[in-house]
């Protein structure tokens, strides 16, 4: 059996029809990649239910690597994390009306976890995207 890569998106949320990263895990979804079998999915746009799809998923298919996709609307870059922040901490409204405040996610309570990909490579795998930056966090909007 192949490795598995699970790629996550997100579902609309904030009003929009649609999220590129939700696009972007269906269009991978199946692919093979480096020998790599592609496992694209979208999550909901709803804290507890995307924190536990996240978790059933990788639990169900013990990837080689999870890429966890979202969108900055501002931002016109790729951006690679270099710290995942064990934080939800929402600026608005999830798609089911919640907007938690300075919550720990899961059972750990650590403050955060550096993101290996982006401190060691600086993005060398994105050598194809015209534009990458590197970025502490992401915040702690609806990250997973």
């Amino acid at each position: 059996m192949k490795p598995v890569v699970l790629v996550t998106g997100f579902e609309p949320f904030g009003g929009q029809d649609r999220n590129p990263s939700g696009n972007i895990a269906e269009l991978l979804d199946t692919q093979c990649i480096e020998g790599r079998t592609i496992v694209g999915q979208v999550l909901p746009v709803e804290f507890e239910r995307s924190h536990r799809r996240l978790s059933h998923l990788v639990r169900k298919l013990a990837p080689e690597l999870v890429i966890c996709l979202g969108v900055a609307g501002n931002r016109l870059v790729i951006s690679l994390e270099r710290v995942a922040v064990n934080l939800d901490d929402a600026r608005i409204v999830d798609n089911a009306g919640k907007q938690p405040t300075d919550q720990p996610i899961g059972e750990t309570r650590t403050g955060g976890v550096l993101v290996d990909l982006a401190r060691e490579s600086d993005g060398a795998g994105f050598s194809g995207a015209r534009s990458r930056s590197r970025t502490l966090d992401v915040g702690g909007d609806l990250c997973v």
